[in-house]
């Protein structure tokens, strides 16, 4: 005797795989696409010699060390009337707490070029200024004369 199932319960079967695969794969899709940058160039500017690579968190929590220096860091960049700044992750821009990120200030030409960085994770390089906490003294430093910004998801 076989002990294979009906006809029938393989065509529901492999109905059901393939509508899965079929609500699935819009989704999947999209996904893949809404990673992707809407702008052109994945980077700004160039790689300067005496840079520092460190993390936003080594940054806020010795300052001392890295006043002055041209620093290399990655975060969630955010470009906005009064909230240039670059946060430690996107949770902390969405909960607006400021100190976990770093206040870009550069001129208005430069910022025009960031906006096509805003809302993703990017690689910054610029100038740490601890004393500079931005816009109401809600940040913890500043990067400022930002040299290099590329995409980095």
């Amino acid at each position: 005797m076989d002990n294979q199932p009906p006809k029938k319960t393989k065509l529901k079967r492999w109905l059901i795989i393939l509508s899965l695969v079929l609500v699935g794969l819009p989704w999947g899709v999209g996904t893949y696409i809404d990673w992707k940058p809407r702008f052109g160039p994945s980077e700004l500017g160039n790689v300067r010699n005496d840079t520092v690579r460190v993390s936003i968190i080594r940054l806020i929590a010795s300052p001392e060390n890295y006043e002055g220096k041209c620093v290399q860091v990655t975060g969630f960049l955010r470009i906005e009337f009064e909230g240039n700044a670059l946060y430690l992750a996107e949770t902390d821009y969405r909960h607006r707490i400021g100190k976990n990120g770093l206040w870009v200030d550069a001129s208005d030409e430069r910022l025009r070029e960031l906006s096509n960085f805003s809302g993703h994770y990017v690689l910054i390089e610029g100038v740490f200024e601890p004393d500079d906490t931005g816009h109401m003294g809600a940040f913890s430093g500043a990067i400022r004369d930002v040299n290099r910004c590329r995409l980095v998801w």
